[in-house]
C-alpha cells in the first residue's frame, strides 16, 4: 500500500544459490498444504454457520460442515507429522542474533516512505521469517495437543467436559492466531518478496535475492566456497 511490491533493486542476476534441499522442500509442501486445508475448513466449522449457511440451503449447508468436518480430521493427520519434523528439523536456523532487533525498528526494509529502500541485515533467517515460525511452532503444537485431545478424547485418559471445553477454546484461539500469522506469510513469501516464491518452489533462490534479503548468510556460504 506504501511501497508497493519488494523488488529486487539490481533485478534477477540469473545465478541460482542453493538455499533448501529437496526434502526440506518436500517437507515444507506437507505441512502447508494440510495446514491450508484445516485452516479453510476449521473455518466452515467454527464460523460457517454466520458466514455461509444464509447464503446456501440447510441441507448444501449440512453437507458443506459433514464434508469440512471429514477432512479437517483427515488432514490432522499428515500435518501433524509433517509439522512436528519441520519445527525440530528447522529450529537451528531460527534462533534469535544480534541483528534481529534492527531488522524490526527498520521494518524488514518493506516499509520506506517513499525514500531509498534499506535492506537490514539478516542471516539465513530474517527476524520476521522466526517470528512467524516460533509462532507456528507455539500455537502449532497448541493445535497438536489439544486436536489430539478432542479427535480422541481417550488418549490421554478420559476427558471432562469443562476439560473439552477448554481443548476447544485453546484450539480455537490458537487457530486464529496461527491463521492469521499464515496469512501474512503466504503474502510475503508469495507476492511481496519478488523471487521469494522461488525458495519454495525449486530449493533455490537467486544471488541477487540472497544479497538484498540475506546477505550475512549470503557472504557466510560465498567464504565457505572460496
Amino acid at each position: 500500500m506504501i511501497n508497493g511490491r519488494a523488488k529486487l533493486s539490481d533485478g534477477f542476476s540469473g545465478k541460482l544459490i542453493q538455499r533448501w534441499s529437496v526434502g526440506d522442500v518436500v517437507l515444507h509442501w506437507c505441512a502447508a498444504v494440510p495446514c491450508i486445508i484445516l485452516i479453510l475448513s476449521g473455518f466452515v466449522i467454527g464460523a460457517g454457520k454466520v458466514w455461509l449457511a444464509p447464503m446456501m440451503t440447510p441441507a448444501h449447508f449440512h453437507s458443506l460442515v459433514y464434508a469440512s468436518v471429514l477432512f479437517h480430521n483427515i488432514f490432522a493427520i499428515p500435518f501433524i507429522i509433517a509439522a512436528v519434523i519441520l519445527m525440530v528439523k528447522w529450529s537451528r536456523n531460527q534462533l534469535p542474533e544480534s541483528g534481529d532487533g534492527k531488522w524490526f525498528l527498520a521494518l524488514g526494509g518493506y516499509i520506506n516512505l517513499g525514500g531509498k529502500p534499506k535492506h537490514p541485515d539478516a542471516g539465513f533467517a530474517n527476524a520476521g521469517e522466526k517470528a512467524f515460525f516460533w509462532t507456528f511452532t507455539i500455537f502449532g503444537l497448541a493445535l497438536v495437543v489439544t486436536g489430539l485431545l478432542l479427535l480422541f478424547p481417550g488418549l490421554f485418559g478420559t476427558l471432562s467436559k469443562n476439560g473439552a471445553l477448554l481443548a476447544l477454546i485453546i484450539h480455537i484461539c490458537s487457530a486464529i492466531i496461527l491463521g492469521a500469522f499464515s496469512v501474512v506469510h503466504i503474502y510475503m513469501g508469495a507476492v511481496m518478496s519478488e523471487g521469494g516464491m522461488e525458495n519454495m518452489l525449486s530449493g533455490k533462490c537467486d544471488e541477487n535475492w540472497a544479497k538484498q534479503n540475506h546477505n550475512l548468510w549470503y557472504a557466510k556460504i560465498q567464504g565457505q566456497n572460496k
